[in-house]
């Protein structure tokens, strides 16, 4: 059995060009209001499942139901968060 292992996305042709633009305005920004750089973050965050239960598993051939065990958090999510400091 096989089943799907990653999902690719494509990026946005003008993708290069929004960051150089988003770098010039917090530059300008920091300039304007003398921001110093440990005054500067970036942060992104993702959800994030406690439990993600199979989709797939090996069962004998004729049972008519393949039980997948669980701990019932497949519903409850908690998130992730990264963040980081302009100086680092």
């Amino acid at each position: 059995m096989r089943a799907k292992t990653t999902l690719a996305q494509r990026l946005p042709a003008d993708m290069e060009k929004k960051i150089v633009e988003f770098h010039r305005f917090v530059l300008r920004a920091q300039r304007r209001h003398d921001y110093q750089l440990g005054h500067t973050s970036d942060m992104d965050e993702t959800p994030m499942r406690f439990e993600l239960p199979a989709t797939r598993t090996l069962e004998f051939m004729g049972n008519r139901t393949v039980p997948i065990l669980s701990c019932g958090g497949d519903k409850q999510s908690f998130t992730v968060v990264l963040a980081v400091k302009g100086n680092g």
